[in-house]
C-alpha cells in the first residue's frame, strides 16, 4: 500500500536562493516526442519511435511578496537559465536546470495577492533522495 505524504512544508529555492511565501509546486512530468515510422506497408497501422525527450515545466505559486529575495530573483531574472530546487517534506528533491518564466500576480477578489511563476526545465529533471511517500 503507498504511503500518502503531506506537501504542507515542501520549500523551493531558485538560483540558491529560498523562495518565500510557497503554496504550490508542480511538475508538469517529462514527455518524449513521438516519430512517426509508419510505411506503406505496415499493415494499417501507425508506427513511432521514441525521439527528443521535454523534462516539462515546473509551476510554482504562492503568496506574491515582491521584496522576498526568491521571489525577487523569479521577477528580476525571467529569461536567466537557474537551477531550481523544490524539497519536499520527506526530503525527495526534484533539481531542474530552467528557464525562468514570467512572475504573474493575482487579484483576487476578499483573497491574498497571489504569485505564480511558470519555469521551463531544460535538460533532465533530478528526483533524488527522501524516505518512503508518494
Amino acid at each position: 500500500m503507498a504511503t500518502a505524504t503531506k506537501s504542507y512544508g515542501t520549500t523551493a529555492s531558485i538560483g540558491g536562493t529560498s523562495i518565500g511565501g510557497l503554496r504550490g509546486a508542480s511538475h508538469s512530468g517529462v514527455e518524449v516526442n513521438n516519430i512517426s515510422t509508419t510505411a506503406w506497408d505496415s499493415g494499417g497501422w501507425a508506427t513511432f519511435i521514441g525521439g527528443v525527450k521535454d523534462g516539462g515545466t515546473i509551476e510554482l505559486s504562492g503568496i506574491s511578496d515582491p521584496s522576498d529575495a526568491g521571489q525577487a530573483k523569479l521577477i528580476s531574472d525571467v529569461g536567466e537559465e537557474l537551477e531550481l530546487v523544490v524539497t519536499r517534506t520527506d526530503g525527495r528533491t526534484i533539481t531542474a536546470d530552467v528557464i525562468v518564466g514570467g512572475y504573474s500576480t493575482e487579484l483576487a477578489e476578499d483573497d491574498a495577492v497571489a504569485f505564480t511563476c511558470s519555469c521551463k526545465v531544460t535538460g533532465a529533471p533530478v528526483h533524488a533522495g527522501g524516505g518512503g511517500g508518494g
